[in-house]
């Protein structure tokens, strides 16, 4: 198993119990997990619950409101968002743990470029790639403001 990489890592759920384990598995490089699920009923929490104790129930208030919640709780310096239908591949989770060691110093965050798959193909045309966001922040620089596609 690889060396823990000094990043938190937040997840949101609400009723992904079909996606949510392969999402959690492919995290495990971070030295911390935080979920936030609002109350699932398909027994999601319960599957989160066995990759970190760190899985909060919250009602669910607003995309903004759950981000900063789950932001709020990390502790690392450096703080990386993934959707719960996510997964992580190890190549970037290598590339994080050289960027962090290497120029990470001087860098504040790191835009990601998202594939999205339907049906087991990836959708590069349209519109869909590249997909880039902000999903890896230093906590000192970096807070939720907005809607949805928040700052």
């Amino acid at each position: 198993m690889m060396e823990k990489i000094p990043v938190s890592v937040y997840v949101l759920t609400t009723n992904n119990r079909r996606t949510i384990e392969r999402c959690l598995k492919s995290l495990s490089w971070a030295q911390e997990l935080v979920v936030i699920d609002s109350f699932s009923q398909d027994g999601t929490y319960e599957i989160c619950k066995q990759y970190t104790d760190k899985t909060f129930q919250r009602e669910w208030t607003g995309h903004r409101d759950q981000y900063q919640y789950a932001a709020d709780l990390t502790t690392q310096d450096w703080i990386m968002f993934v959707d719960a239908d996510e997964e992580i591949p190890p190549a970037l989770a290598e590339e994080i743990r050289m960027e962090l060691n290497g120029k990470g110093k001087n860098l504040d965050g790191y835009f990601a470029y998202r594939r999205t798959y339907y049906l087991g193909r990836w959708i590069r045309y349209g519109g869909w790639y590249p997909d880039g966001e902000i999903r890896l922040y230093r906590r000192e620089k970096g807070r939720w403001e907005g809607g949805l596609h928040a700052k």
